[in-house]
């Protein structure tokens, strides 16, 4: 009987391409006695794991490869034929140079048609690829974090624009309006021959003058918003006298008062009331609390102005008969621009912007500001403010 040559090409191809696929993915492998001790390893196993050790062959699996220790069971379940292979991916090592390394481990039966014969580990540096999938999550992550500073720069860009609207809005309308209250009387004044007599030229003075205090606190209020958004706001803190300024502020606004017949109560004590408070911040405070009072109660309507000492605070309080307010308005009565649908719907003219403002300086003056109404019953705001400033 005559053998036939063997034909080796396809051997050898094999093994070239085997070759080359172990040297461009850094692939090892071992094989696997039956206790688990390697009998034979591939003569870059020692590379791709950066395991300076002289003697693989005959060490067991577990000396070698810490990450099986515990995992011999499974191993064992493949050689009885109970499961095909056992994996563990992305497994880091230390490298010699310090650096981080990542292995998939991949054992298999070294004949699948007999397993008890022994098993194949595979090695793989998946190092180049797991760095990769890290720099780029890596990027991401910064990319999501970027997207999310040009969102919040977005939402700045756009709060600034709406910003500059309201102040056109209020250029537009809430600073003409005083201002042609104050042309229009300083023309009657200056007519030639005069048109007043001397009672009404009285009158159009006072008026002259509660509308540029009109427009001096609406431009104070202005300038407050715009330090406040810049985070710019200033309190200086000193001795000042409560009851005396109520009056001074009171007093510019009796002319808007007494047109539309409103009446005014104060109940104010008798001995000062000190506190330590920024006089000009005060001012403002009372001047929107008590104009808003004028400026929402109704014609013959009345408004109660008291002032009071009261253990370690100062306490000013506001109360009017307007229209009141529904617990839905009074949650959203502190916020910029906010003005309740029925305010919106009337006459009176406003922005939303005065009780924004009293609430931030109360706030600056580590005091409170509380409002209890109802509907048809009127608002009462009370403010209190610490008689002494521990800062």
């Amino acid at each position: 009987m005559t053998l036939q040559p063997l034909d080796t090409s396809p051997i050898v191809l094999a093994a070239r391409a085997a070759q080359a696929l172990m040297q461009e993915h850094r692939i090892a492998y071992a094989q696997l006695a039956p206790d688990l001790t390697i009998v034979h390893a591939s003569s870059n196993l020692r590379d791709v794991i950066h395991d300076p050790t002289p003697q693989i062959e005959g060490s067991a699996l577990t000396d070698l490869f810490w990450e099986f220790v515990s995992a011999e069971e499974p191993l064992y379940a493949i050689m009885r034929g109970e499961a095909n292979d056992y994996r563990l991916e992305r497994v880091n090592r230390e490298a010699g140079d310090g650096s981080i390394a990542y292995f998939t481990f991949h054992v298999v039966p070294l004949d699948e048609l007999n397993p008890v014969l022994g098993l194949m580990l595979i090695v793989e540096d998946v190092s180049q690829t797991s760095h990769a999938e890290q720099r780029m999550m890596q990027d991401r992550n910064e990319l999501r974090l970027l997207q999310s500073q040009l969102a919040r720069a977005n939402e700045e860009l756009q709060r600034i624009n709406r910003f500059k609207s309201f102040l056109l809005s209020m250029a537009a309308h809430d600073l003409r309006a005083p201002l042609t209250s104050i042309l229009g009387f300083a023309g009657l004044l200056t007519n030639d021959p005069p048109v007043l007599g001397e009672p009404e030229q009285k009158q159009a003075l006072a008026m002259i003058e509660a509308q540029g205090h009109r427009l001096e606190h609406l431009i104070s209020d202005l300038l407050d918003l715009d330090q406040t958004e810049r985070g710019k706001l200033v309190i200086s803190f000193k001795l000042c006298e409560l009851t005396e300024l109520i009056r001074e502020v009171i007093k510019p606004l009796d002319v808007t008062r007494e047109l539309r017949q409103i009446t005014l109560k104060l109940d104010l004590p008798k001995m000062p009331v000190q506190l330590q408070a920024d006089r000009e911040r005060l001012r403002q405070i009372l001047n929107n609390m008590i104009s808003n009072a004028i400026k929402y109660t109704p014609e013959g309507g009345h408004i109660e102005v008291a002032a009071r000492a009261e253990s370690d605070d100062a306490v000013i309080q506001i109360s009017d008969n307007g229209k009141g307010m529904t617990e839905e308005q009074l949650s959203h009565l502190f916020q910029l621009y906010y003005r309740t649908d029925d305010a919106r719907q009337s006459k009176v003219k406003g922005t939303g912007l005065g009780l924004f403002i009293v609430k931030t300086l109360v706030d600056a003056h580590h005091g409170r500001i509380d409002v209890t109404s109802k509907p048809k019953q009127g608002t009462t705001f009370t403010v209190r403010l610490p008689l002494e400033q521990n800062s």
